[in-house]
C-alpha cells in the first residue's frame, strides 16, 4: 500500500455502482490506460470532497423550520 493510502477501509457498494465503475475501468483500458477499482473509488471520493462538500452537508443536516 502506498504512503498516501495507508489505511484500509471496507466499503459496501451496490451492484449497479460496481458495474458503473467497471464500465469506467473498461473505457480507460480501451483508451490504453490502466486503473484499479480502488483508485477509481479514491478518485470519486476526492471529487465528492472537492466539488460537492457543501451540497452533501446540506443534504444530511437536519431540516429546521425558521422561527422568527
Amino acid at each position: 500500500m502506498s504512503r498516501d493510502n495507508n489505511e484500509a477501509k471496507l466499503i459496501f457498494i451496490s451492484e449497479e455502482q460496481k458495474q458503473k465503475l467497471l464500465e469506467i475501468q473498461n473505457e480507460v483500458s480501451e483508451h490504453g490506460g490502466d486503473i484499479s477499482m480502488n483508485q477509481l473509488i479514491r478518485d470519486a471520493i476526492n471529487i465528492l470532497i472537492d466539488l460537492y462538500k457543501s451540497e452533501i452537508v446540506k443534504k444530511y443536516e437536519p431540516f429546521r423550520l425558521e422561527t422568527k
